[in-house]
């Protein structure tokens, strides 16, 4: 379903908000945190897979909400925190969230086929403002809220000193993208496949949901989807 989620205008204004509530299946629990709700994702790619969804019912943007990102992976420390823009991998890009969840392949990289800029930092605060500079510059390219995927984590390495002389780190990666879905997404046949690349693909793993896919995906493929669906290092 969220492979396939209709993100345009139109279906988002004829369907009831799955995020919100009221519209949630009913085993489908939830703690607070702060302005969010955390709730078990009912279609996970990952085991342990989390939703974090904001209470009120707001526009996915990571405009003003980078520092949440942050706190959320520093209370969640062996969690990866997710965001997928809404015009790039979000099936729901009327209501706010994160996904969460406890591994991501970071084959990104060594990947020269994906476009990304890797951040880190000891201080929260740099992190943020490094962020804020590059999500204006973004803007600016885009004209509206950028086409990008992030992956934000906290690392404690403990491992060169004592427990006393743990260093922390906070980092993120942010994924360029071109375009939401590649045009395999929409051919019918041989040449098609369902693959309609978010923050999981863009970390190295390729949901898929036709055994069909799996047959037909190989390395060229994916090169391809790669290429097309990321903005040029240019």
């Amino acid at each position: 379903l969220s492979t396939m989620a209709k993100t345009d205008t139109r279906s988002i204004q004829e369907r009831p908000c799955f995020l919100c509530e009221k519209n949630r299946p009913a085993e489908q629990t939830s703690l607070p945190f702060g302005h969010y709700e955390i709730c078990l994702n009912p279609y996970p790619i990952f085991q342990r897979h989390l939703t974090i969804i904001d209470k009120e019912h707001t526009s996915q943007s990571i405009k003003g909400r980078f520092e949440d990102m942050l706190h959320l992976a520093e209370n969640m420390i062996d969690f990866y925190i997710l965001y997928n823009g809404p015009e790039c991998g979000a099936s729901a890009p009327d209501h706010m969230h994160f996904d969460d969840v406890p591994a991501i392949v970071n084959s990104y990289a060594n990947n020269t086929f994906i476009t990304s800029i890797g951040l880190a930092s000891i201080l929260r605060s740099e992190l943020i403002e490094k962020f804020e500079n590059i999500y204006n510059i973004l803007s600016t390219f885009y004209g509206k809220e950028p086409l990008i995927n992030i992956i934000a984590w906290y690392a404690i390495d403990s491992t060169k000193h004592g427990e006393d002389d743990e260093v922390v780190a906070w980092n993120c990666v942010i994924f360029l993208r071109s375009k939401h879905r590649p045009d395999c997404y929409y051919n019918q046949g041989e040449k098609g496949l369902l693959i309609s690349p978010a923050v999981a693909e863009m970390g190295g793993v390729f949901p898929i949901i036709r055994e069909e896919d799996m047959d037909k995906l190989n390395t060229k493929e994916i090169i391809d989807i790669y290429k097309e669906i990321s903005l040029s290092p240019e």
